[in-house]
């Protein structure tokens, strides 16, 4: 079935109305492909003649056969909605993709799936977070989601890699069309420990309208998705929105008031929409009571947490960076303000607001009501601000 459904895929003017009218009409798109004329497909509810003539061209000039084996000579599987190994999770969806094409492990869609997703731009606190997190999650066996762009993405994909955890890259165009063409290498490596997937067919190009799309497959293939920095107007933002639609947790790292970065994530947390994340151990909280995190994961997770607490919850002096060192060392246990920060270390206020949230993070740091820094020695305890399961939204 998965080849006949690529090759109605491929032909220009199919949509999911005409799929669905296809598959109600015909039961099978095989027999559609094979048996089926113009009359046929005028009574299944194509109303476009150009599309049946295309349809009809596309049957005499392509070969099932032989498209097949151009796939698998592009190493590209097909993976139809009514496959077994079509991933659970996106089936629930409103709108799941009829057919995906994946370059890669097949089995690692099916496994405990976490999107990570953020800006494009990057900063080193999100850097960060990703490289304190992602140990974590490699113990407890997750599977990283994301979209292989700039910035979270990449760094997700990257960071994955080094742990050696599978991860899965979504992409806005076929998978022969990589984007952007610099992660081209990247991409190898992901379809080497992971899989590349898409819902367009082979030698398509990206296009703006297609990451919306690839958005709502990295949070439908996940139990939840986490935002490390996005601005008020993210694309991120756009996978969190999907995420919610879909019922799937949304976790959100805080960021400093004043850094455009963390805008979107902190407005999420404020309305109620995503939980608060300072540590890997909430999102695990939350995903402990879900029914699909497998009991081979629940029983890592205990026999580790002891561990992951304690590494998670002590910062290491030899951390800190040399511009983290001069500004922690500049601090005081009296309120300071980032401004003056700035002026006794010559550091830049940009440079300055995402460095004491990286020292907040580690907890050499804590922030007043009035924005001032204030220099903490021992580091305080992050379970007193976790957001509870009881607390989701859904």
């Amino acid at each position: 079935m998965s080849i006949h459904l690529h090759l109605f895929r491929s032909i220009s003017g199919m949509t999911p109305k005409y799929f669905s009218r296809i598959f109600r009409y015909f039961r099978d798109f095989s027999s559609a492909w094979e048996k089926a004329g113009k009359s046929d497909f005028r009574k299944a509810g194509i109303e476009s003649e150009d599309l049946i003539s295309a349809i009809l061209l596309a049957r005499r000039s392509i070969s099932p056969e032989a498209e097949a084996c151009r796939l698998r000579a592009l190493s590209i599987d097909t993976l139809s909605f009514s496959d077994s190994r079509y991933p659970s999770l996106l089936k629930e969806i409103r709108d799941p993709p009829l057919l995906l094409y994946v370059r890669g492990s097949i089995s690692c869609l099916g496994g405990t799936c976490l999107a990570v997703v953020g800006s494009r731009t990057m900063t080193p606190y999100g850097k960060e977070v990703i490289e304190r997190f992602f140990p974590t999650f490699a113990l407890n066996g997750f599977t990283i989601v994301s979209g292989l762009a700039y910035g979270v993405d990449a760094c997700s994909h990257r960071e994955a890699l080094r742990q050696q955890m599978p991860t899965i890259a979504v992409l806005g165009s076929g998978i022969d069309r990589m984007y952007p063409p610099e992660h081209k290498d990247l991409a190898q490596k992901i379809s080497e420990h992971g899989a590349l997937i898409s819902e367009f067919p082979p030698g398509t190009l990206p296009k703006a309208e297609h990451f919306p799309m690839r958005n709502r497959i990295i949070s439908g293939l996940s139990l939840g998705t986490l935002l490390i920095e996005a601005k008020d107007a993210s694309g991120a933002l756009i996978t969190a929105d999907f995420s919610l639609s879909q019922n799937r947790e949304i976790f959100a790292v805080p960021g400093s008031i004043f850094a455009d970065m963390s805008r979107g994530t902190n407005q999420l947390i404020q309305k109620g929409e995503a939980l608060l994340t300072t540590q890997a151990l909430d999102i695990l909280d939350v995903f402990r009571h879900q029914p699909l995190f497998s009991s081979m994961t629940r029983s890592r997770q205990q026999s580790s947490k002891a561990k992951l607490q304690k590494s998670d919850r002590q910062p290491n002096a030899f951390s800190l960076s040399s511009q983290e060192q001069t500004i922690f060392n500049a601090l005081s246990h009296s309120p300071c303000h980032p401004d003056a920060l700035s002026r006794e270390t010559g550091i830049s206020p940009q440079e300055m607001s995402q460095i004491l949230s990286l020292l907040e993070l580690k907890q050499y740091t804590s922030v007043t009501a009035t924005g001032c820094y204030i220099r903490r020695d021992t580091p305080r305890c992050h379970g007193a601000l976790r957001c509870h399961p009881s607390t989701s939204s859904g």
